[in-house]
C-alpha cells in the first residue's frame, strides 16, 4: 500500500562469468613528490542456469581512468569512470543509459601525529553534471545519483 514496489527474490543456480584487471603507473617516483596513472576495468555477465535469464542488478561493462599527483602533505586526484549501458536485463528490470562519471579531490595533510592524521579535503563529485543511474542499485528507477557537488571539510584518522 505504500506505492513503493515490492521485490522478492529468490536463489537459483547460475552462472557467473567474467573479467576484472587494473593497472598503476608511476610516471613520477621521487620520494615526497609523484604522480599515477591508474586504469580499471570489469566486466561481469550472469544468468539463471535453468532458463539462461540474465540475473538483476548485473553491472555493465566498466572503464577507469585516475591520475594522481602528491607533493609534500598535498595531493591531487582526478578520475573519469565510463559504464556502458546495461540493456541485457533480468524479466522486469529495466534497462540503464550507460554515464560518464568524472570526481576530483585535493586534499592537505595539516597535522600527523604518529598513527593520527588531520587533513583538510575538497572534493567534486560528477562534475558533468549527468543523470546517472546505477543498475546495480535498488534505487536505480525512483532516484539517480545526485547531480554536480562540491564538499569542503575536514577528515581525521587516529
Amino acid at each position: 500500500g505504500s506505492g513503493l514496489p515490492v521485490f522478492r527474490f529468490e536463489g537459483v543456480k547460475a552462472d557467473f562469468r567474467g573479467v576484472e584487471a587494473d593497472a598503476r603507473f608511476h610516471l613520477v617516483d621521487r620520494g615526497d613528490h609523484n604522480i599515477h596513472l591508474d586504469l580499471r576495468t570489469d566486466y561481469t555477465r550472469a544468468q539463471n542456469d535453468s532458463s539462461g535469464e540474465p540475473l538483476p542488478r548485473i553491472s555493465p561493462l566498466r572503464f577507469s581512468a585516475a591520475v594522481s599527483a602528491q607533493k609534500g602533505p598535498t595531493s591531487v586526484r582526478v578520475e573519469a569512470i565510463r559504464a556502458a549501458a546495461q540493456n541485457r536485463t533480468a524479466p522486469d528490470e529495466l534497462a540503464t543509459d550507460g554515464y560518464t562519471l568524472v570526481n576530483a579531490r585535493v586534499t592537505h595533510l595539516i597535522l600527523k601525529e604518529g598513527q593520527a592524521e588531520l587533513e583538510l579535503f575538497l572534493r567534486a563529485s560528477n562534475l558533468l553534471n549527468q543523470e546517472i543511474r546505477i543498475h546495480t542499485s535498488l534505487l536505480k528507477d525512483l532516484a539517480p545519483l545526485g547531480g554536480r557537488s562540491v564538499m569542503v571539510g575536514v577528515n581525521g584518522t587516529f
